[in-house]
């Protein structure tokens, strides 16, 4: 009769064990699901605002405000190469240089500038490209994080 009993508590103790544990992993994953969609919906409102803004009309303000705001999601990562991505992905995942050239093209075309993506060598195996944009005022390179503008004196 001992053994019973002994196993019937023990039987409880594990399910309330089980319970116990269940309810407290609830309190840590929770707030992670919860962070999750709150970094979801920020970075939804991020790529928002930036169609929205950057939109100055002039090229040099555009191309260094572009930069700016790719600033806090730039990741390089070339396990990247060759893929496309969304640009949520590339926000969460980063990217390569074509990755984000493509970012600069697409907001820069939108916004009414002339855009060219040069690729040149850097060894028998890489190459690199990059964004150059223009207008009738100026012209600036794209790079990553790099940008660099040239007014043309007129």
């Amino acid at each position: 009769m001992e053994i019973a009993t002994t196993k019937r508590v023990i039987d409880v103790l594990v399910l309330i064990f089980v319970v116990v544990a269940a309810f407290g992993a609830g309190f840590f994953i929770y707030p992670m699901i919860a962070d999750h969609d709150l970094n979801i919906a920020l970075l939804s409102k991020q790529i928002n605002d930036t169609n929205q803004s950057c939109n100055t009309g002039k090229l040099v303000e555009d191309s260094y405000c572009l930069r700016d705001v790719l600033r806090p999601n730039f990741k390089y990562n070339i396990t990247q190469i060759n893929k496309q991505l969304t640009e949520e992905q590339l926000y969460v995942q980063g990217g390569v240089c074509s990755q984000y050239t493509e970012w600069y093209k697409t907001r820069l075309l939108e916004r009414g500038y002339y855009v060219a993506t040069p690729t040149i060598k850097i060894d028998s195996h890489y190459n690199h490209v990059f964004a150059i944009a223009s207008n009738n005022e100026s012209y600036c390179i794209l790079d990553q994080m790099s940008v660099t503008c040239l007014v043309f004196e007129n």
